[in-house]
């Protein structure tokens, strides 16, 4: 039996894992926004940290040169 349904049911359970500190920040501001206020409303620092939190899974993935993305995304790439 192939490990590989395994190990993509870990990656999405990882994906899922490395975006919860996103969704809980962006909850949290969400709940302190005054009714009408946009993201531009937000302060610098706020901002920068969203933009950290988002960007944090990916450069995760990346570092660890875990392959997330599915092969039919890899255009004019040779897959083995």
């Amino acid at each position: 039996m192939s490990d590989l349904p395994i190990r993509k049911l870990m990656v999405c359970v990882l994906l899922v894992v490395l975006h919860l500190p996103l969704i809980y920040q962006v909850l949290r501001l969400h709940r302190e926004l005054a009714p009408g206020s946009g993201i531009g409303d937000l302060a610098l620092p706020s901002l920068l940290m969203l933009l950290a939190l988002f960007l944090l899974p990916h450069v995760l993935l990346g570092v660890f040169r875990i392959r997330w993305n599915p092969e039919r995304a890899h255009l004019n790439e040779y897959l083995d």
